[in-house]
This record gives C-alpha cells, structure tokens and sequence, in this order.
C-alpha cells in the first residue's frame, strides 16, 4: 500500500507579548470548533472507513514495535479497537491502554477478563483488578487522539495536560491520529509544557517531522 509521506519542521513554542490567559482563551476556542468538527468526523458509515484507512497505515509503521500505548476511542476520536485487538498486531506487539491517576496516567496491559470502567470523562478504563500494570519506560510508541493538530505536529488535546506530562520525558515514538478535517493549516497556539509529536497519520496521508528517521513503511 502507498502512503503519502510528507515532511515538516518542527515547531517551535509560541514567544511572543500573547500572555497564558490569552493563549488559554484562544484554546478554548479552538477546542470548542474542534469538538463539533471532530465529533462530524467520526460519526456515521464514513467514519469506519476513515478509521480503516488509518489503521492500515498504522499497521506499517507499528511493525517493529513490541509495545504500543493504545486507547478506547471516545465518540470524537478515530476508533482503533480494529486494528489495536487484531491478530496481526497481537503477533508481534503488545498493546496498553491508559488509566487516569489523579494528575498521570498509567497503563495497561488487558486481556479477554479485563473488565472496563468509564471515568469522569467518560473514557473507558481498565480495571486495575483485571489488568496488569506496566511501566511507561517498557512502551516503545504512543498512538494519540485529539481535537486537532496542526502541520507542525502542535496537539490540541482537551486540556488535562495528561499527555503532555507522560511524553515530556519519553524517548518513545508518539503518534497522533486524527481525521484530515482535523489537522489546521495554521499553527495552534503552543506553550512550554506543550508536547509534539513525531508523525501524524490521517485518512488520506501521514506526516512526519524532519528530526526523527524515517518510519520503516
């Protein structure tokens, strides 16, 4: 399969006389836009197709990897369940999944008896009882929803900051996903504590920063 594979540098945080509060004010904009784009995006029949195109694409690019932080997709964000439960990925990889801890997020390894609890935000959780913990230094690549991104990898996330804490200092590949509709030809807003990431994989094309090597595609 051909996959369109486009570079671009990496960004840069915003530096300007633009103070925290209008930056945060200038965020909740955008999420409040993104939410109903997103939310357009991955309801209905078009939706799985989209997700399918970029599970195929993920399966190429997560090939060499033998542990990957997946996720349960909230009705705004592409669902992988296809692809993250998959023979095919199960063969050589072993997939985690997220568990919000007061300020941190841990994870998870899952099996047919894990049990699945929602939390505040209503994502779907694994139990601690029926799951097994592992470390974030054994995850080797992050596959990453959000509200947006833009062409230099910037994440606009909902605003917990989950993410951007565990990522800050990972050495791990961190992979956004998210429909083209999503991805913004303007540069978002960006503070300090705001985590980029190394590739973005939509339906239609996948893009990468000019730091990190080539995926083995």
């Amino acid at each position: 399969m051909a996959v369109a594979v486009f570079d671009v540098d990496s960004s840069t945080v915003q530096n300007s006389v633009e103070t925290k509060v209008q930056i945060a004010a200038q965020k909740k904009e955008l999420r409040a836009r993104y939410r109903t784009i997103a939310t357009e995006q991955w309801a209905g029949a078009a939706a799985a197709k989209r997700a399918s195109a970029i599970s195929q694409k993920l399966k190429l690019l997560l090939q060499s990897y033998q542990c990957v932080a997946g996720y349960r997709a909230l009705a705004s964000e592409p669902n992988l369940a296809e692809l993250f439960g998959s023979a095919e990925i199960k063969a050589h990889c072993k997939v985690v999944y997220p568990k919000i801890e007061n300020d941190n997020i841990a994870f998870f390894e899952t099996n047919d008896e894990t049990k699945w609890v929602q939390n505040n935000f209503g994502l779907d959780e694994p139990s601690e009882e029926t799951s097994r913990r592992v470390e974030t230094d054994k995850i080797e690549a992050y596959v990453i929803p959000a509200l947006a991104f833009d062409r230099k990898l910037v994440r606009l996330g909902r605003g917990g900051g989950y993410y951007d804490r565990i990522l800050a200092n990972s050495t791990a590949l961190k992979v956004g996903v998210c429909s083209a509709a999503q991805v913004s030809d303007v540069n978002l807003p960006r503070e300090e504590h705001d985590q980029t990431l190394d590739i973005l994989v939509t339906e239609n094309y996948l893009l990468k920063l000019e730091k990190k090597l080539e995926p083995k595609l």
